[in-house]
């Protein structure tokens, strides 16, 4: 697999016959649903439909999803039967509960992370879709972490292991139809804290800062196959730049005893 390469959206999807509009299935954990149950449309997923009249965007997004749930990944690929998949999870996997979150495993790592998240974007491209998988966004502890040692713990559990899997994810070598985009990187951590409503859910303008930086990775439907290499090709990596789960050590894998705690 290699990371860089250029998804030949524009080629790939002006030759679907059926609509005009891209149907988007933005896939994830409440960062993606959104923490505004009176408003569903208040999420990034909403944003990324008021910005694009291309799109028909499906949210899939549910609270305390992780990564291991394929199960619940397949069952809405089959459901919406998208042309592009927005991927985002791994916030959960490092404090669920095993027995009550389906998917969830005791103390992963986040190399077992990313290759979860590569089954769920090969299972989408062996479905038809492009895939975008993006890096999870910072979690910065706002409320409590004075007063409640188990709050800032996980916050420093979730902000630890997101950032870990990052690393990975930005080392890992996709094939052609599955794009890995740096959310994160564009996300400081001061940036966040002004970005989320108690960070780790997006605020109003968070979600449009994160649909701004998909929209720029999809093509209409009827962009051409240049103009989509074009603007991958100053993501491409290095040649050779690759990476394998036993060649970094990760520092963030937890012994089963340790306690575990959601926020």
């Amino acid at each position: 697999m290699f990371l860089g390469s250029a998804l030949a959206l524009g080629a790939l999807l002006a030759a679907s016959p059926a609509s005009s509009q891209l149907r988007v299935m933005c896939y994830g954990d409440s960062i993606t649903a959104g923490s505004d149950e009176s408003n569903p449309a208040n999420s990034y997923p909403g944003e990324l439909q008021r910005l694009r009249s291309d799109f028909d965007v499906v949210n899939q997004g549910r609270d305390g999803d992780v990564s291991g749930n394929l199960d619940r990944f397949k069952a809405a690929l089959a459901e919406t039967s998208p042309d592009v998949v927005v991927l985002m999870l791994g916030t959960n996997d490092p404090v669920c509960t095993p027995g009550a979150t389906p998917g969830c495993k005791e103390a992963p790592t986040a190399e077992e992370t990313a290759t979860n998240l590569m089954r769920m974007a090969d299972a989408a491209r062996a479905a038809g879709a492009q895939v975008l998988v993006l890096t999870p966004p910072p979690a910065v502890c706002k409320a409590h972490c004075d007063s409640r040692n188990d709050v800032a713990y996980a916050m420093w559990m979730r902000d630890a292991f997101t950032a870990r899997l990052t690393d990975v994810l930005r080392h890992v070598q996709t094939p052609r139809g599955i794009r890995i985009a740096d959310l994160r990187r564009r996300l400081s951590d001061a940036a966040w804290s002004t970005l989320s409503t108690n960070g780790l859910h997006p605020s109003e303008e968070g979600n449009r800062r994160i649909a701004r930086f998909v929209a720029a990775y999809i093509p209409s439907r009827e962009a051409s196959h240049v103009t989509v290499a074009r603007r991958f090709e100053g993501h491409r990596r290095h040649p050779g730049e690759t990476w394998s789960a036993k060649s970094e050590p990760n520092p963030f894998a937890r012994k089963p005893q340790d306690p575990r705690y959601t926020y």
